[in-house]
């Protein structure tokens, strides 16, 4: 053989020996000696320096398999091994972390062992509408799906749930589509989400969720649109003594004035259902409902037209007043309110005021200093404690301001024009009266009553607030204001056109604003 063709296989020889660790593509070799008995295929997922990369499947007979990185490059690779049964859901692992790279060998063989999980897991990708909806954290087990993503992979132990939370205040309802593949074919189901907002789908196989949701109407400040149960022409007040559980007074058509229109609505925490009276069934009419207000006991007394009282206890529900009864059905109350269970007074248009007082209740005249015989008409009454209470009057005068000195009422203001009729207040110096034509009084700690600027001329119907610094106003054609920090009313945006009637806060500030014309209006704000 000619001397220069024994040098070339020579060194053809020593290039193919050296080639696996002086040059070529840096590359993971890994063994796999230990697996389950049935699988069905074995998945790769890895990353390289900690990035993400596709994973791969490796035939479940297969013995190794390779990672590969750019010539002349290295790497810290991390390997999730998993083998899958015929469902595609994790029955055994193996992790592997390594170096690879030029300073290393090109090549490296590393064996791994795939130990069998105590249950089985399946893959889940998850895709909700952005700031919508986000996965409990307690459904999934790693924290993958539980940072609000709007769109995440994660893993459920098999025969398990996984539960998806809907933002109720943005969302009237929600639908889950979950898409099982098992052994290459596909089934799709749809699901209803809960009132509550909950969304909790059985995982058995590979699966993809793709929720879809109708949202609320909300307005540019956060006044969001709920619906009411059906039927309803207004909801003319509400009242709660936290914002898990409120009282509103609705209304459907009716022919006239004494003609049985109320309703009684209760919000649960995630709908409002009507509640009815307990002794005459749910669909029995009512007399049109005027005010209402519940105690921190939680028991709740509301009053209307037809000299109306009715007492909600947990035990009991919804029940006629004995006392109401006896007054007969000519007379209207107008608003009732309480320090406590033993102090509640109601207010009606003939210049009475029914008391309850050690769980009874007795009728009384309204006696006013320096005023006799006056026929005041009663639209509102409102009371920081049992020492201070004011209520909302008019005669022939014009609107009175009352308050409360000791048996007595006193008249604190009067006002030629009418109109001023809700009153509310935090503390002596900062109460408020509101009425037709935009008018605003405001009380100061010297029991002044001074008028206030706000930019609408249309009647505003309801006052409420958390404090003194959270004050909200409604009116007509959807008019809302707020207190800014300089004390000026600010308009907010409703959404709606609507004559707004009610409005009340939480102490968190969440606030809930009721009205209509011949639809039902109700909006909610949450705390910002």
């Amino acid at each position: 053989m000619p001397p220069c063709l024994i040098h070339f296989k020579l060194i053809a020889l020593l290039l193919l020996l050296l080639g696996p660790s002086c040059g070529g593509n840096p590359t993971l070799v890994v063994f796999i000696a230990v697996r389950p008995d049935s699988i069905a295929a074995i998945e790769v997922s890895y990353k390289l320096d900690g990035v993400e990369q596709e994973s791969f499947l490796v035939e479940k007979s297969a013995t190794s398999f390779k990672i590969s990185i750019t010539e002349g490059a290295s790497a810290h690779v991390g390997l999730l091994i998993s083998a899958l049964d015929s469902d595609d859901c994790r029955i055994a692992i193996a992790e592997l972390q390594d170096e690879i790279g030029p300073a290393l060998r090109v090549t490296k063989e590393r064996t791994v062992a795939l130990s069998p999980l105590a249950r089985s897991s399946c893959p889940v990708t998850v895709q909700l509408p952005s700031g919508l909806a986000e996965v409990t954290p307690t459904s999934v087990t790693d924290q993958t799906c539980s940072e609000s993503r709007d769109r995440c992979r994660t893993y459920i132990q098999k025969g398990s749930e996984i539960q998806i939370q809907v933002n109720p205040v943005r969302v009237i309802s929600a639908f889950a589509e979950k898409k099982d593949c098992a052994k290459g074919l596909c089934t799709s189901t749809r699901k209803e989400c809960s009132t509550e907002g909950i969304c909790s789908l059985m995982v058995k196989s590979k699966a993809e969720i793709t929720l879809s949701v109708t949202q609320r109407n909300c307005s540019k400040d956060s006044f969001c649109t709920y619906l009411s149960p059906s039927g309803l022409t207004q909801i003319g007040r509400v009242w709660g003594r936290n914002s898990g559980s409120l009282w509103a007074l609705g209304e459907i058509s009716g022919g006239g004035r004494f003609s049985p229109t109320g309703r009684l609505l209760n919000w649960n925490g995630s709908s409002w259902i009507m509640s009815p009276l307990t002794m005459l069934g749910p669909e029995t009419p009512l007399s049109q409902l005027k005010g209402v207000w519940e105690s921190d006991n939680g028991n709740a007394w509301a009053v209307g037209v037809n000299n109306i009282i009715l007492q909600h206890t947990a035990a009991t529900g919804w029940l006629v007043s004995s006392y109401s009864a006896d007054l007969g059905e000519h007379g209207i109350l107008n608003n009732i309110w309480g320090s406590s269970e033993m102090n509640i007074i109601a207010v009606n248009g003939s210049g009475k005021l029914h008391i309850r007082e050690e769980g009874k209740w007795n009728i009384s005249s309204l006696e006013i200093e320096g005023l006799a015989d006056s026929k005041i008409l009663l639209d509102d009454i409102f009371g920081i404690d049992s020492n201070n209470i004011w209520a909302v009057g008019r005669d022939s005068y014009g609107v009175l301001i009352l308050k409360k000195n000791g048996l007595k009422w006193r008249v604190e203001h009067k006002e030629e024009k009418l109109g001023y009729t809700k009153i509310w207040g935090s503390d002596l110096g900062n109460v408020w009266i509101v009425g037709s034509m935009g008018r605003i009084l405001k009380r100061d700690t010297n029991g002044e009553w001074i008028k206030q600027e706000i930019s609408t001329t249309e009647k505003l119907n309801a006052i409420w607030g958390s404090s003194s610094k959270n004050v909200w106003v409604v009116g007509d054609n959807g008019k809302i204001f707020t207190l800014d920090d300089k004390g000026m009313w600010t308009p907010r945006a409703s959404n709606t056109t609507a004559h707004l009637r009610s409005v009340w806060v939480s102490s968190s500030g969440e606030v809930w604003v009721t009205g209509g014309d011949r639809a039902a209006v109700i909006l909610r704000r949450m705390p910002q």
